[in-house]
Parts: structure tokens; C-alpha cells; sequence
């Protein structure tokens, strides 16, 4: 009998301590993040504010940005070649150390704008943005009295021995991301948003180089280390080649916030996308010089076309993105809207997109300067 009486004590004790417990816990304030929010935390990742009060919320947003673009495997020309003397056999050394220059690859502005809607089901948010990078020509050059350069080799040809190379490189770039995701907090100060989406790019590319052949044949027997057919004298080749590109793949990623003030962050970004792309590539070489008749010793203008050549071909581009710099996050009217300023640096490495061409890619980096709003 006196066991019952214990183990009734007992539970009775329990459940008191229980229901004491649970009023004290109705009755405290519900804890809420430290950082730019002022939402109950009653669940393990609350969504960050704005509040969405009447089941959906608008934004936008709206980037500048200043980017550098290069790709690989683009170079024009190449100096310190050994040329063939006035003989037709003896080669004759460079003089001095050449190099193979790149097209003039500099920054160049551009800009992102981009709208969503944020759900009030669980937070959950549907973002569309758009890149537009300026498609600014680019022109360099690459000159020598020696003779000692090789440009791009022509199908018919070959590789002449050229005094001057010029070349002009434009890239148009038109990209287009659509993302689901939740950004929440992960603890006081560390906000996280997983998302994940399809990637769509049009780009384009064309490069044009103008070859100055050189000729230092004395005996007129034609053009030095090149064999032209019919007494022909090459004085100019025209190269052309123009890429043009689509691509649709699945992306994904995460940015997290870390808050390490109120309302000021460090956020970073990491996404990675595969895009099935398609690629046309149509290489054209034209050129330009002077035919000798062998009887009357006349001299007249002669031109035309040695290589007209296209390639098509898929592939799936890998694409990484990456993202670093400091943000500012405030809120008004009772956390019902919210203004979003962050400045810092991205990177985008757009692996085997460079024309079909070897063993290159196409890299992006450079300054991005962003302001949002929610409502």
C-alpha cells in the first residue's frame, strides 16, 4: 500500500513540474533574432522579414556592374618567329624574345535587374534576374619591322611570316537566372538562402584579324616564306571568326548573411550551373594582294576567298559563380518593407566555353554594386 502511495506521489509531483513549466514558458516573450528582424522564432528556421501578412510580397532589384571578361586560347598572333632570308632557304633567327597577345580584354560596364515574389508559405521566394554586359570592341595590335610574326594559319596558305597584325574582338552577353529559394536564419546573426533553378545565356563572340604579309624578297620572286600560286603577291589576309551560342541548364546554390552589426553583413554567394549549350562557329579567310602576267609583265589587283569553314556542336558548359562583399539590410513601417544595399566583388568561371577551341574557358570578374526593395 505504501508503494502505491509513493509512485502516486511521484507522478503527481511530475505532472505539477510539468504544467508549471509549460505556463512559465507561455507566459516569456518569444525569443527573436538579433539581427535585422523582429519575427517570432516559433519555428527552427524562421524566415527573415519582411513579413508577408496577405500571402505574397513583391520585390525588385537592380545591379551595376563592372566586369572584366577573358577567354582562353584567343591569342591573335605570335612574334620571335624565325623568317626565310632573301635566298628562299637560309632561315634567319629572331632578334629578340617575341610574345602572343591576347585581344585587349578590359573591364566594361554593364547590369543586372531582376523582380520576384516571396510567398508567405513557409518564405519561400521566386527571383528572376537578368545580366547584360556593354559588348564594347576591343582592338589591339602586334607590329614588326623584321618580319618575325605568324598569325592564325590559313587553310590554303599556310602560315606566312607577316609585319603587322591587328585584331578586333566583341563579345555580347545576355544572361537569364530563375531561382526558387528561402532565405532564414541559421542562428542570431547568420541568415542562409538555399536556392536552386534553371540558368539560360545567349552569347555571342566575333574576332577579326587584318594581316599585313611581309616581303622582303629582293628578286621579286614573290612573297618571303610563303608559296603563292600563278605569281601571286599576298599583300593582306582578312580572318573572321564569329561564334554564336545558347544554353538552358539546372543551377543551384547559397548565399549566406552574416550580420556583424545590426543591419550590416557579410554575404557570399556560390552557385553552380549545367547548361546543355549549342555552339555555331563559321571561320572566314579572304584576302588581298597583286598578280604579275608572266608575258606582258602587267600588274593588276587580285582578291577572294581561301576558307569558308562552319562548325556546329553541343555540349554541356559548366558555370561557377562565386560572390563576396558587405551588404545593408533595413526595414520600415513594422518590418513591412525592407531596402537592400550591397556592394562586392563576383567571379564566373564558364568552364570549355571558348569557340570549340582546345582546353580554354571563359572567365568574368569584377565590382557589382546592388540595391533592392521589398514590399
Amino acid at each position: 500500500m505504501s508503494l502505491k502511495c509513493g509512485a502516486y506521489a511521484c507522478g503527481l509531483f511530475v505532472l505539477t513540474m510539468t504544467s508549471v513549466s509549460a505556463e512559465s514558458a507561455s507566459n516569456e516573450e518569444p525569443r527573436k533574432p538579433k539581427g535585422v528582424t523582429t519575427q517570432p522564432t516559433r519555428v527552427i528556421t524562421p524566415p527573415q522579414a519582411p513579413k508577408v501578412p496577405h500571402g505574397v510580397n513583391g520585390f525588385v532589384t537592380a545591379d551595376f556592374i563592372y566586369w572584366r571578361t577573358t577567354v582562353d586560347n584567343y591569342q591573335y598572333a605570335a612574334s620571335g618567329v624565325a623568317i626565310v632570308g632573301d635566298d628562299g632557304v637560309t632561315p634567319v633567327p629572331p632578334h629578340k624574345r617575341g610574345e602572343t597577345p591576347s585581344p585587349g580584354f578590359d573591364f566594361q560596364p554593364g547590369f543586372k535587374v531582376g523582380a520576384g515574389l516571396k510567398f508567405a508559405h513557409d518564405g519561400w521566394d521566386l527571383y528572376a534576374n537578368y545580366t547584360w554586359l556593354n559588348p564594347e570592341t576591343f582592338k589591339d595590335s602586334l607590329s614588326s619591322s623584321s618580319g618575325d610574326i605568324v598569325g592564325p594559319a590559313d587553310p590554303y596558305y599556310g602560315s606566312p611570316t607577316l609585319s603587322k597584325v591587328k585584331d578586333r574582338f566583341q563579345q555580347t552577353f545576355n544572361v537569364l537566372d530563375l531561382e526558387l529559394g528561402r532565405q532564414f536564419f541559421l542562428s542570431k546573426y547568420l541568415t542562409l538562402r538555399p536556392y536552386f533553378g534553371l540558368k539560360s545565356a545567349w552569347i555571342n563572340q566575333t574576332q577579326k584579324n587584318f594581316l599585313t604579309v611581309f616581303n622582303n624578297d629582293t628578286n621579286g620572286l614573290g612573297v618571303n616564306s610563303f608559296s603563292v600560286p600563278n605569281g601571286e603577291t599576298i599583300t593582306n589576309l582578312i580572318q573572321k571568326q564569329k561564334l554564336e551560342s545558347w544554353g538552358i541548364g539546372i543551377r543551384a546554390g547559397i548565399a549566406p548573411v552574416w550580420y556583424f552589426i545590426k543591419n550590416f553583413g557579410l554575404y557570399g554567394n556560390l552557385a553552380v550551373s549545367g547548361m546543355w549549350t549549342t555552339f555555331q562557329n563559321h571561320s572566314k579567310t579572304s584576302f588581298k594582294g597583286t598578280i604579275t602576267d608572266p608575258t606582258t609583265g602587267a600588274v593588276s589587283s587580285v582578291s577572294g576567298v581561301t576558307a569558308n569553314i562552319g562548325r556546329s556542336f553541343h555540349t554541356v558548359t559548366p558555370v561557377i559563380e562565386l560572390g563576396l562583399g558587405l551588404t545593408y539590410m533595413a526595414f520600415f513601417h513594422q518590418d513591412a518593407y525592407a531596402l537592400t544595399v550591397s556592394a562586392g566583388w563576383e567571379e564566373q568561371m564558364w568552364i570549355g566555353f571558348n569557340g570549340g577551341f582546345p582546353g580554354g574557358s571563359m572567365s568574368q570578374q569584377g565590382f557589382t554594386f546592388k540595391a533592392g526593395f521589398e514590399f
